[in-house]
């Protein structure tokens, strides 16, 4: 099975950070940090899904070019640490397999 993309333009509409998802719908946050689990959670609630971590997000930025850039890092960097997150959970659970 194949995941699905869904494809997010950001904006500021300041105080709000406001993240449309195509076919979907749109989601607001006051902070950066929250905009991929809203995107996430909107299309989860939306789209009928069980997990979040099953399909992709696509990010395309309605924002000044150097606002744009430092949103995008800073996403790739969370992403990172998600992953990071991942590894470590999966092989904590390796370990507790072996000790039973």
């Amino acid at each position: 099975m194949s995941r699905g993309t869904y494809h997010v333009t950001v904006r500021r509409d300041d105080p709000w950070w406001v993240a449309v998802v195509d076919g979907v719908g749109a989601t607001e946050t006051r902070t950066v940090t929250a905009l991929e689990d809203m995107v996430r959670d909107l299309v989860v609630v939306m789209r009928e899904l069980d997990d979040p971590r099953t399909f992709d997000v696509r990010w395309t930025y309605d924002l000044p070019t150097e606002a744009a850039d430092a949103l995008r890092d800073h996403q790739k960097s969370r992403a990172g640490c998600k992953a990071t997150e991942r590894q470590h959970e999966q092989r904590a659970r390796r370990r507790g397999r072996k000790a039973e």
